[in-house]
């Protein structure tokens, strides 16, 4: 009777190997197989399409990512023939690196309202964030602005001109320049004081947002916008939308932020869309408060 319960015993022990074997087994080609897709993913080049010059034929931008450097490459097609690369900003000599915490962002929008559209680059490297903003003028592509900016966007003027918001945050805030157009290409440009489109509150919710400190942050808000908040670094953003009164005054701003999330199994991107509204105005300095905060990723 002994024998025989050291026998199911030792075979209970033997099964019991066995799952381990396969459990690790699977969790090995599982590993392999995400790797495996991840360098696929990496590798695989992006395309876009869009009429970038307005002949009413569909171009072709393509993304690619150097396999050793991550280093991206993007050129346009217009035609089995003919391709234009475009070239980064001689003194930053890059148009971003693949990172996977912080994707390149490519929109089109036609910023100067000639009834062409421009594309714009947001990405980044090892020493913060990158934006190029390209233009094409007959098939030939030329840069419109570049540089170290974290956030982008254009609004009108009360004679309806676009004017280009170029932001940079550091540790003193956020800093705005702006841009028209003539002639020859983007210009600066003096920009009302009643024109800070929310910046105020916008910097005060990224420091809460770095921070997870309300006191530090000197946030207005309301709870339960910031719960949806969740501690990170901010990357870049985009102006997305601005809503004007009579007066051609915006009432209305709204942002699309880019971070990366501290979660308990690392960094990972995250997308927010902050609404502003006019609360208090003053010829020099109108106030914002925050009145919605979406997670859309």
């Amino acid at each position: 009777m002994k024998l025989k319960i050291y026998v199911v015993k030792k075979q209970q022990l033997i099964w019991g190997a066995i799952i381990i074997a396969a459990i690790i087994i699977a969790a090995i080609i599982m590993i392999l197989m995400k790797t495996k897709q991840t360098i696929s993913t990496f590798n695989q080049p992006n395309t876009y399409y869009t009429d970038l010059n307005s002949d009413g034929k569909t171009d072709c931008i393509l993304v690619e990512t150097n396999e050793k450097t991550g280093e991206y490459h993007l050129s346009i097609k217009w035609d089995e023939k003919k391709t234009s690369n475009l070239e980064p900003d001689p003194t930053i000599k890059t148009l971003g690196y693949f990172n996977k915490n912080w994707p390149m962002n490519i929109s089109f929008n036609d910023i100067d309202k000639d009834g062409k559209q421009e594309l714009i680059l947001q990405s980044s490297d090892n020493k913060g964030p990158i934006l190029h903003v390209f233009k094409v003028y007959d098939d030939k592509v030329i840069k419109l602005i570049s540089g170290r900016y974290s956030i982008f966007g254009v609004v009108k003027t009360k004679d309806f001109e676009p004017v280009i918001v170029i932001g940079n945050k550091s540790k003193k805030g956020i800093t705005y320049n702006y841009l028209t157009f003539n002639s020859k290409g983007p210009v600066p440009y003096v920009m009302p004081t009643s024109m800070n489109l929310g910046k105020s509150s916008l910097e005060n919710l990224i420091g809460y947002l770095e921070s997870q400190e309300v006191e530090a942050a000197n946030l207005n808000i309301s709870k339960k916008h910031l719960e949806v908040v969740s501690k990170g670094k901010f990357l870049d953003g985009n102006i997305y939308e601005v809503k004007y009164d009579k007066y051609d005054v915006p009432t209305e701003c709204t942002y699309i932020l880019r971070t990366s999330e501290d979660t308990p199994i690392g960094y990972e991107n995250t997308i927010y869309k902050v609404t502003l509204r006019l609360s208090k105005y003053d010829s020099r300095n109108p106030q914002y408060s925050i009145t919605s905060i979406e997670k859309i990723k």
